[in-house]
């Protein structure tokens, strides 16, 4: 009957549909796992990402840490793969500032400072440069 033949078009367009949907999601998957910056090297994308934290972005004492705690944050949103990457490049984890006026919420609720063991440990036994601002008129507050 036309009912029966109507419902038949409408599955086999229902499945067409889907199948379309999938071939999408599997040439997206394809296009990332194909894209050239996943065949670096990881030890290039390794020196990169140094790179990009750490040059032309130095003061007078040869080192901008607040700088290097907005960019590291940044390469490790980009995507999971950049992710564990940032993570295992210990360089990047290795300059570390902390100032009482800036970062006060760490110093207001400890709570807020737990990503300070998380920063410090993915440095992993590399040489620390640690810069501590502690601001004399932020302790007096109450």
């Amino acid at each position: 009957t036309f009912k029966e033949a109507q419902a038949r078009l409408c599955c086999s367009i229902l499945q067409i549909r889907a199948s379309e949907r999938c071939e999408a999601r599997y040439n997206r998957f394809n296009k990332n796992v194909l894209s050239p910056v996943r065949r670096v090297p990881p030890e290039i994308l390794s020196e990169i990402f140094e790179w990009y934290c750490f040059s032309e972005k130095k003061d007078v004492t040869g080192w901008r840490h607040d700088i290097v705690a907005c960019y590291v944050p940044t390469l490790v949103r980009v995507c999971v793969a950049w992710q564990n990457m940032a993570h295992g490049t210990p360089r990047i984890w290795s300059k570390f500032c902390l100032d009482s006026i800036r970062h006060h919420r760490v110093f207001e609720h400890a709570s807020h400072g737990c990503w300070i063991g998380g920063w410090l440990s993915r440095s992993r036994g590399v040489p620390l440069d640690i810069s501590l601002n502690f601001t004399v008129s932020h302790w007096g507050k109450s």
